[in-house]
């Protein structure tokens, strides 16, 4: 399978697993029709993130008000200089990053777990 599209399906599985987890996609749709309030909180995928210097891959909102922000790379992606500054200048347990589904679901299910 091709590189672009195994980092694709990653990141096609990890929103699976946000939905299964109670999390919705924040997209202009959802804020211009009437939605139900997501029974966790929201996340935002950045599509097209290349030359987006600000933000990783997934920004995954809770609704208690705190944050989780995930790199998604492909077994053997490396990270861009502003992406590796995000990750070690953050607070800890509010940045992380996942080459594999498994990895993703192990840091969402430990950042859940936080919030008990």
């Amino acid at each position: 399978m091709p590189i672009v599209e195994l980092e694709k399906q990653l990141q096609l599985s990890c929103e699976r697993l946000l939905a299964l987890h109670g999390f919705s996609p924040r997209t202009p749709l959802h804020l211009r029709e009437p939605c139900p309030t997501p029974r966790s909180g929201w996340y935002i995928h950045v599509h097209r993130a290349l030359g987006n210097p600000i933000m990783l891959d997934l920004l995954i909102l809770h609704k208690d008000g705190s944050y989780l922000e995930v790199e998604l790379k492909r077994p053997g992606g490396t990270f861009s200089p502003e992406q590796k500054y995000i990750l070690s200048h953050m607070k800890s347990g509010t940045v992380g990053y996942a080459y594999t589904f498994d990895e993703f679901e192990s840091l969402l299910k430990e950042w859940i777990r936080s919030k008990i």
